[in-house]
């Protein structure tokens, strides 16, 4: 008796499995998705005088991205602006620090939806070498 009674358990999940996968919509063009950002610097610690790259990249599977802002000292100015119009987009912006100590680097990527999302890097710049 048990094993027909796993058996019809088995089958019952097995429908249900089988008629959720039936109701799963896929996302239509255009509709808001995530942005996915990463923001890195070259070097990842930078040294005071010397210019240092930070790197942004952004992407988003059904909204183009817009615009990357970045705000080297984290100060609530944007200090450059960078404008596209992909899904996928890298931007690279370069800055030299005059002082030695931590820094927190902030960028803000703006879909064309008006989502916005922002992400912070931590840098240490050190003094020069003598």
């Amino acid at each position: 008796m048990r094993p027909r009674l796993l058996i019809g358990a088995f089958a019952a999940l097995l429908l249900i499995a089988v008629g959720c996968a039936g109701n799963i919509v896929p996302t239509p063009p255009g509709t808001p998705g995530v942005t996915e950002v990463t923001l890195s610097s070259s070097p990842s610690s930078p040294v005071v005088g010397t210019p240092t790259t930070l790197t942004v990249t952004a992407a988003n599977s059904n909204t183009k991205i817009d615009t990357i802002d970045i705000d080297f000292e984290n100060d609530g100015t944007s200090d450059e602006e960078q404008t596209f119009d992909a899904l996928s987009v890298s931007a690279t912006f370069s800055h030299v620090y005059t002082a030695a100590g931590s820094v927190i680097v902030r960028t803000e990527v703006e879909d064309q939806a008006g989502g916005i999302v922002s992400k912070t890097l931590l840098l240490i710049v050190e003094t020069p070498p003598q």
